[in-house]
């Protein structure tokens, strides 16, 4: 990551997006991320802390106009309807709100994670097993299948995309006796307009039904909003009816 704030430096106007994919955990010092070679009996000493990560995320924010970060953390499913509990799987945490806040900060700066902080995510897609549920579905939509205005995909029409997608897909992974949840979650420290991220393979020209668009960008206030939250039990209920509605909107659109 400090290569990546170094090549940033002399670039004006860049978008950086730092995507993650392993375990995170909770432990003694916080919360922390585990990549592939950490030691178990040692998680202090070999994960990456919170710290560390928000330091790290702080140099690419000194040269970026436009951060995303992507945290594709705690996987919990298996293939297709497998019947899983927590002895099939590794254990570990999704990110909680104060490791995710304080990665977006200010204008230009969004964290999409690939589930709710009490959530645990699909470990591999029905369709694509190769890939997580979560990053499966990532691809298609960076690859052209999310919404789009223009020649490029923005990060609201990107997280459209996974909202639709994502919860169907885990619904056929039963996790502990039921169907497992896993919605995506999007947050920023305050709302700006859509930001491209990435151009949109083989545009060959048009734009989004205007309803559409203003359900894609309200769907995305109403996203932002939950995200503040840290516990399910906490979210308001009416917030969450018109989240649900605007997300049904989408599946039936």
């Amino acid at each position: 990551m400090e290569r990546i704030a170094q090549q940033l430096s002399g670039v004006p106007h860049a978008t950086a997006l730092i995507f993650f994919a392993d375990h995170g955990q909770r432990h003694s010092a916080g919360y922390a991320l585990l990549p592939h070679d950490y030691t178990p009996e040692d998680v202090a000493g070999s994960a990456v802390s919170a710290a560390d990560f928000h330091t790290k995320i702080d140099a690419i924010r000194q040269h970026a106009k436009r951060l995303l970060v992507v945290l594709n953390c705690c996987h919990a499913g298996g293939i297709g309807g497998a019947v899983l509990d927590d002895s099939d799987t590794t254990h570990g945490d999704t990110p909680p709100t104060d490791f995710f806040q304080p990665l977006a900060v200010g204008s230009g700066q969004v964290v999409i994670s690939a589930a709710r902080p009490w959530q645990k995510a699909g470990a591999d897609a029905l369709h694509a097993p190769e890939h997580t549920l979560f990053g499966a579905r990532l691809l298609e939509a960076l690859r052209g299948q999310a919404p789009s205005a223009g020649a490029s995909i923005g990060v609201f029409e990107l997280f459209s995309y996974l909202s639709a997608q994502v919860p169907a897909d885990a619904r056929q992974i039963h996790y502990n006796g039921a169907p497992l949840a896993q919605e995506p979650l999007l947050y920023a420290h305050q709302l700006d307009a859509d930001m491209a991220i990435a151009l949109r393979p083989n545009w060959q020209g048009g734009t989004l039904d205007a309803d559409l668009a203003s359900t894609i960008d309200e769907l995305a206030a109403a996203e932002i909003a939950l995200a503040r939250y840290a516990r399910e039990a906490d979210t308001p209920a009416e917030l969450r009816q018109r989240h649900d509605a605007l997300l049904q909107q989408l599946e039936d659109g």
